[in-house]
């Protein structure tokens, strides 16, 4: 079954400072999937680029999240997509605040996915029907995920 969704990344960005080289556009996710194998949840899809526009300053990170009406809740393995000078901030100093992350550099007007396939621990309230998986998007790379209430 093929999913398509689209995360707007100018979700609640209202100051002023950053107009100038905030993150423009918006990101797919192709074919999310989330699925139980054995003792582990898995989490894939591609996600597409190639509608961002990305300063050579700024990042963005996005969180998938697998969450159920009761409270539980998982996160998986962020994707830090990353301008040019950010990238190499990444690079000599990574970044604490996100100290696993699957880092890209985006490269502004070209094709561009990453294959997504992360994993975590099964817990029985993964599969109680009653779940939803979200995208939680932080515009700063700063640990704060804007929108994070939002599910898509």
């Amino acid at each position: 079954m093929k999913r398509s969704f689209i995360i707007y990344t100018l979700l609640f960005i209202s100051a002023a400072a950053f107009a100038d080289n905030r993150p423009a556009g918006k990101v797919n996710v192709d074919d999310l999937h989330a699925a139980r194998l054995e003792n582990t949840m898995h989490v894939t899809g591609d996600i597409v680029l190639d509608d961002l526009n990305l300063a050579s300053n700024r990042v963005v990170v996005l969180t998938p999240i697998l969450e159920d009406k009761a409270g539980h809740s998982a996160a998986f393995r962020p994707v830090m997509v990353t301008g040019r000078n950010q990238h190499y901030v990444y690079m000599r100093q990574g970044n604490e605040n996100y100290p696993n992350a699957i880092e890209q550099r985006r490269n502004n007007g070209e094709p561009q996915s990453i294959a997504y396939d992360e994993k975590t621990q099964y817990e029985p309230w993964m599969t109680a029907g009653n779940t939803s998986l979200r995208i939680a998007v932080d515009t700063c790379g700063c640990g704060k995920l804007i929108g994070s209430n939002d599910v898509i």
